[in-house]
């Protein structure tokens, strides 16, 4: 059981800090600050399946006032399906950078980031300047059964609600359908948002604390 949420991986970061490395020597260090966070229930994996529950975070970096997109994908059936990538879109235009975290002790890291919307395993997989995928293999069936905290960091100005924000896809590694969909939430912008337009689900949700990791650099 994760000692900070008692096992569901339902933890709300509103401050992370971090620390970045060159090899084992420290290069600097941030704090990540949450601005606006939202939570999807019940997405379907396979069509009528409810599966998963997906976090949206919008974080600002204190090291460089940059945005940071974070999202948490629980995977919380134990019925052999599993996601392989998650994405993050919107980034047209915009420079990006990915990392990842452990905000509870059984999250899973990032096998890998690129800039592509393929659904592919290959090695090789065309360019997306919008899409930015984040690998990972989240699995309750394989003891997975949440994910760490996946980051993407954009010079954007600013966010805004958008009606495809995060991808997810399972890639049929084990023999199951290659089959994902995605859902709606916070992608860039660079319109500057009046006060107040991103009031959601910050009230009565419950914000777990504050989670202080030194994993990933950026």
């Amino acid at each position: 059981m994760s000692p900070a949420d008692g096992g569901t991986g339902r933890v709300i970061a509103t401050s992370i800090n971090y620390r970045t490395y060159a090899g084992t020597t420290t290069t600097g260090t941030g704090t990540l600050t949450l601005l606006n966070w939202h939570v999807t229930d019940d997405v379907p994996l396979l069509p009528g399946e409810p599966q998963a529950t997906i976090y949206d975070f919008v974080y600002r970096d204190s090291a460089d006032n940059k945005l940071v997109f974070a999202t948490r994908y629980l995977n919380e059936v134990d019925n052999d399906q599993e996601a392989n990538f998650l994405y993050r879109y919107g980034f047209t235009g915009y420079q990006t950078a990915a990392a990842w975290t452990f905000s509870t002790d059984f999250d899973l890291r990032m096998y890998q980031a690129g800039l592509t919307a393929s659904t592919s395993s290959d090695d090789i997989v065309p360019f997306d300047a919008d899409a930015v995928r984040q690998k990972g293999d989240f699995s309750a069936t394989e003891g997975n059964p949440w994910s760490g905290l996946f980051f993407v960091k954009t010079n954007a100005p600013s966010y805004t609600l958008g009606d495809q924000a995060i991808g997810f896809f399972q890639a049929g590694e084990e023999g199951q359908p290659q089959i994902g969909g995605f859902i709606g939430g916070f992608v860039p912008s660079a319109v500057v948002p009046e006060p107040g337009t991103y009031a959601l689900l910050l009230a009565g949700l419950g914000v777990l604390g504050v989670v202080t990791r030194r994993r990933r650099a950026w």
